[in-house]
């Protein structure tokens, strides 16, 4: 964009045909059906775009159907996405100190970043709120006033793995808390141990994994085998998250035909 004095202005509004925008933006209707799959392939970024912000007038209706249709993951869902959370979390946990004691405090310290951006991405889940993409994904979050805050900050800012640990451990646990909280599981003890006698602290977040998955009732979530999780825990590459033809590609990691 660029002021001008003189001349046509470009005004940016667009005239669009509903049912095309949403085509082109998800790459469906939904109206027309969203199923399962169309849920956990579908980037949150996206459901949040299509149900956020202001409507000023819907005459038909149709608009307010969709975005009340999209507002939030249906329950099962919803659990299977937070276990596929907590299962990048399980995956990484234990490398902050290992990376450390071998003399790659800059690979400790990319883990930990790691680990807070996904503690970040659950922590709203959790709020039922979909996460944003990463340009909003620290305001979004900071706007949830969590508990863990000040920990992961700590944990960013930490030069000595040691600290960056306790942060981290810190902020494990509250995370594992509000878990319980939800009370859509059985509760899990919340409270981080030792890494198989070593000497690194880890919440073994496979227990929440498991707890989720447990908790499932519907055949067709059930049915998802694998603990990847949703398009969002599986990839933050911005061609797949932005692009439908790109990401329903994906449709076959949840849905047997």
């Amino acid at each position: 964009m660029a002021a001008i004095e003189a001349g046509p202005v470009n005004h940016r509004v667009e005239t669009l045909v509903l049912d095309e925008y949403l085509r082109q933006r998800l790459g469906l209707d939904p109206l027309d059906g969203f199923g399962v799959a169309d849920w956990l392939v579908t980037p949150t970024q996206r459901l949040l775009e299509t149900t956020a912000g202001d409507v000023f007038h819907d005459s038909t209706g149709d608009l307010t159907r969709v975005r009340d249709l999209l507002a939030w993951f249906p329950h099962d869902v919803w659990l299977l996405v937070m276990a596929g959370h907590w299962r990048r979390i399980a995956q990484l946990e234990h490398l902050i100190g290992r990376t450390a004691t071998r003399g790659d405090d800059l690979g400790s310290r990319i883990i930990a970043a790691s680990l807070v951006r996904d503690l970040m991405r659950l922590s709203l889940l959790q709020e039922r709120r979909y996460p944003p993409y990463p340009k909003w994904l620290g305001t979004a979050y900071a706007r949830l006033e969590r508990p863990e805050r000040a920990a992961l900050d700590a944990a960013l800012a930490a030069s000595e793995w040691p600290a960056r640990e306790d942060a981290l451990v810190h902020a494990f646990e509250s995370v594992a808390r509000r878990h319980n909280e939800l009370g859509a599981t059985e509760p899990v003890d919340p409270t981080v141990r030792q890494f198989w006698g070593r000497p690194f602290r880890v919440l073994f977040a496979d227990r929440f994994v498991d707890s989720l998955r447990e908790a499932v009732s519907d055949p067709e979530v059930r049915a998802v085998e694998h603990l990847a999780g949703s398009i969002d825990a599986v990839s933050d590459n911005v061609d797949v998250l932005t692009e439908p033809r790109v990401w329903r590609e994906l449709i076959g990691l949840y849905h047997r035909p």
